[in-house]
Parts: C-alpha cells; sequence; structure tokens
C-alpha cells in the first residue's frame, strides 16, 4: 500500500458549493479543474475540533467532534473497508444514514484494502488522509488510490461539509482490466411499500430518491432517479468530467412490528448526502451508476441501494487525479398532518357554540405550533384570510377552535391547517356541517313558565320551561305574527 502524499503539499482544492437539501448548485463547465467558483467556508475554531479513536470488535472508528458535538466517523473495519458516517442533525440521536464508502475498486470486487493514514485536527476542520489497493473481482489488486481531505462542521446550518483530492494509479491500463473503476460507493437503503408507523404502507428508509448533475458539452444536466420494481438501476451513458450525485434524506418511519420484529424501531430522520467529483485529468471521464436491490427492499437493516462514480474501462489511462466535495445535511422537513377535523354539535342552531376539533395531528420529524380553523365562505378548499376563524396554539387539550356559528342557515365547508416548528404546513384538512334555524329561542322573557303557540292546522302546543331563566327571543315580526305560526301566547 502506498504512502499518503502530506495535506503541506497538496493544496485542497474549491469546488462549486452544495446547496442544502438541494442537488449541486451554481455554474458547472466541462474540462479539468472543473466547478471551482467558490470557496468552501468551515465553521468551528481550531481548538473545538477533536478527534477520537474507539475500537468496536474489528472496527476502528475514527470519531470527529465538535464542541463535544460528533458530527462523523470514519470506520476501518477489519477488511480494510473505510467508510465515512455523518451525523448532521443535533436534535436527532438516531440520525445517521447513507454511508460513504472511500475505496476505489474494480466493478465486481468487494471494497477492501484501505487504511486511515492519518488524522489531524486543522483550523476550521479535520484533516484526514486514507489509502488503499484497487481491489479487483478475483482479490488481487490493480494498483493504489490516496484520499485526502478537510472534514468540518458547520452548527447553525447543521452542515457537514469535506473537500479534498483523490488520486488513482493502475499498474496498467484501465482497459487491460476488464472492469469499470469505481471511485466510490455510496451506500443508503430505500424500503418499498413496507408498513408504516404513521399508518398504511408506502416507501422509507434512509433515502427518498436519487439526484444528479453533470456537465456535458458545457451544458449542466440533471435528473432524478427513485428506486423501484420498473427501475431498479438505472446506469445513464453521458459522460462528464464532473459529476455530482445526491441521496435525498428521508424520516424513517417503519413499522418493524408489522413487518415480524421483536423490536420497533425509533423514527428517526436520516441525512441528505452529495458527493461530486471533478476530474483533473482528461482521461477521468464519470458516469453515474445508481442500482438498488429488490430482493432486500423490505428490509431495514440492508444496505440496498448502491451509487458510485464510475470511470468505464475504455481508456487505456493508468493515472487519474479528481477533486472531491461532500455535504451531509438534516433530510428535508416533513409536514404535519391531520387525520380528519369534526364539528360538533352538527347540525348547529344558528347563534350558538359551535366546536372544530381536529384529530390526530401530528409532525414526525418536529412539534406542532398551530393549527388554524377556517370556514370555507368562497368553497375553493383553501383558507383566506378573511375566512379565519380562530388559531390554537396549544394542543394540550386537543386542538379546537370554539365559537359562536353566526354566519347564515345554509351548510357549510371548514377547514384545519396545521404549522410545524419549522414553518411546514399540512394539507387542508376538510369537513361539512349545517348551520339550521334556531325556531323560538329562549331570549329575554323574565320569569316566563311556558310559551304556548298555534301551528298552521290550528295544532297548539305547550313548551314548559323547567328550570333556569326563562328567555325568548321570536324569529319573525314579533309577537303578532311569527313565521308559520298563527298566534304566540308567553304566560308567567
Amino acid at each position: 500500500m502506498s504512502g499518503h502524499v502530506s495535506i503541506e503539499s497538496r493544496a485542497f482544492p474549491v469546488l462549486e458549493t452544495l446547496e442544502p437539501r438541494l442537488l449541486l448548485s451554481g455554474e458547472v463547465t466541462s474540462g479539468p479543474g472543473v466547478g471551482i467558483p467558490e470557496p468552501i467556508v468551515l465553521s468551528g475554531a481550531q481548538q473545538g475540533y477533536e478527534h477520537q479513536t474507539v475500537t468496536v470488535g474489528e472496527d476502528t472508528e475514527h470519531q470527529l467532534l465538535l464542541d463535544g458535538f460528533h458530527f462523523a466517523t470514519f470506520v476501518e473495519d477489519g477488511a480494510g473497508r473505510l467508510v465515512f458516517r455523518s451525523h448532521p442533525d443535533q436534535n436527532d440521536v438516531n440520525g445517521w444514514g447513507t454511508s460513504y464508502f472511500l475505496n476505489v475498486f474494480l466493478a465486481g470486487a468487494d471494497a477492501g484494502g484501505g487504511a486511515v493514514d492519518n488524522v489531524q485536527i486543522a483550523a476550521g476542520g479535520v484533516e484526514v488522509w486514507a489509502s488503499g489497493l484497487v481491489v479487483q473481482s478475483s482479490g488481487g489488486d490493480y494498483g493504489t488510490w490516496e484520499w485526502s481531505g478537510l472534514v468540518g462542521y458547520a452548527p447553525a446550518e447543521q452542515r457537514v461539509t469535506g473537500q479534498g483530492t483523490l488520486d488513482v494509479t493502475l499498474i496498467g491500463p484501465l482497459d487491460q482490466a476488464g472492469a469499470d473503476l469505481n471511485l466510490d460507493r455510496i451506500s443508503s437503503n430505500f424500503l418499498y411499500d413496507v408498513p408504516l408507523q404513521t399508518g398504511g404502507t408506502g416507501n422509507t428508509g434512509d433515502m427518498s430518491e436519487v439526484r444528479v448533475r453533470y456537465a456535458q458539452a458545457g451544458d449542466p444536466r440533471d435528473f432524478t432517479w427513485a428506486p423501484s420494481p420498473a427501475q431498479p438501476a438505472h446506469f445513464p451513458s453521458d459522460l462528464s468530467m464532473y459529476l455530482g450525485i445526491q441521496a435525498v434524506g428521508e424520516v424513517n418511519v417503519v413499522d418493524t412490528l408489522a413487518l415480524g420484529e421483536q423490536f420497533q424501531i425509533d423514527i428517526a430522520g436520516k441525512p441528505t448526502f452529495s458527493l461530486a467529483f471533478s476530474s483533473q485529468s482528461a482521461s477521468g471521464e464519470m458516469i453515474a451508476g445508481l442500482s438498488w436491490d429488490q430482493s432486500e427492499g423490505k428490509n431495514f437493516a440492508a444496505d440496498n441501494v448502491g451509487l458510485n462514480h464510475l470511470v468505464l474501462q475504455g481508456t487505456s489511462s493508468t493515472d487519474f487525479s479528481f477533486n472531491f466535495l461532500f455535504e451531509s445535511v438534516p433530510p428535508p422537513n416533513q409536514p404535519p398532518t391531520i387525520a380528519s377535523l369534526a364539528p360538533t354539535p352538527d347540525p348547529v342552531g344558528q347563534g350558538d357554540g359551535l366546536t372544530l376539533l381536529a384529530n390526530t395531528v401530528a409532525d414526525i420529524d418536529g412539534t406542532v405550533a398551530k393549527v388554524a380553523f377556517y370556514r370555507d365562505g368562497d368553497t375553493d378548499g383553501v383558507g383566506q384570510p378573511g375566512e379565519l376563524l380562530g388559531e390554537d396554539t396549544n394542543g394540550a387539550d386537543g386542538w379546537t377552535w370554539t365559537g359562536p356559528a353566526g354566519w347564515a342557515v345554509a351548510g357549510h365547508t371548514y377547514l384545519a391547517q396545521a404549522t410545524d416548528d419549522d414553518g411546514a404546513v399540512s394539507s387542508w384538512a376538510t369537513v361539512s356541517g349545517s348551520v339550521r334555524d334556531p325556531g323560538i329561542v329562549v331570549v329575554g322573557a323574565g320569569g316566563a313558565k311556558s310559551l304556548i303557540y298555534t301551528e298552521a292546522d290550528m295544532t297548539t302546543a305547550t313548551l314548559t320551561f323547567k328550570g333556569g331563566t326563562a328567555n325568548v327571543r321570536l324569529t319573525g315580526d314579533g309577537l303578532a305574527q311569527v313565521a308559520g305560526k298563527k298566534g304566540v301566547t308567553v304566560t308567567g
């Protein structure tokens, strides 16, 4: 195994910045030295970073911390596999997800033969050197690789960022190796049509989809791939000197009990991980290799997704050099949900008290800040400012609104929408209800004990007030004439 190149003699490249929660941003051009518009700024003073080594079985973990927060780990296992795992989310102890294998290997081989050579605290981050063998499918090696990078953490943005260089030296031309060259492997988990703790079935896991950006003839191009039985793999044919791959993070809500396990895993936010390579050698054009092992599509513990930056075997080159940039941020915020909305009572008398109850309001990756209630006056299914009935900012006793139903006797549509602590809003919960004519309502008749009225067919009826204060409000034209009545007599 070759020794590493000292960091003092290898300046870290400056690549384009990755926009958090989006694919690679900025202008992309073609050719060596691609993508260098802006520097990466890493937060944290030198003295705030720490490196500690922990042995777990045959694995050696190089844990990176900033001000006591464990934000990333380089894992070196007994077979020489080097895995970078990031943990940007300070609010989710289980927020480990997609992994980045540093090993360079030929297609068909198992990654291995690598080692972390040195770790050193630096201003603004932690410098890491690693090297290893380019492993063949036969188990032998076909060259060496050297990786060096600066890894840092921005606490305010909850962003792990790394940048550096990768050099590959083969013992012979790549076109004589009989296989494509894998510069990495991004491993993740995608679960298809599984039971969910939030109810029903759906897709979940450590990622939701993959986004790819590359440059073709100087023109940035993007595409998105989501694993499915219809397309379990995707290997686009366009070659590019610049290639970025992003595994979009997910809030994992798989119901392991429903899958037959004896335990339930905690709901956890899995980070979005992005990795871009920029070739510094003319022969280093790349394609993306994206695959999902459908046979493991319901195994929550499997790395069933493999994403690779590939150099195709059609080149006679033996030496390759790349700049790289990676970023890890918390997954996209998931909006809150409302299961249903219910009016009580229904129907409600005009002017009487109405309560709207939003049922099962939840936010799987945060907290619900408020629920707003509306009467949908224009029946467009969207609450407008002038239709707002009120807001509940404390759901300790349920998310409700209560007030008089002072609108027309008719059918009405009520709406509710939840907002979470990150500002995301739920879809509209809707329910229909009706307001009825209150008829003769007790208001202001002093000590009346009963009320006698005559129907249109001359049938009379007496209402006797058993207790409380008797009040009478008459709809219509007063005592002389009430709509639909022949006469009204109030006795005391």
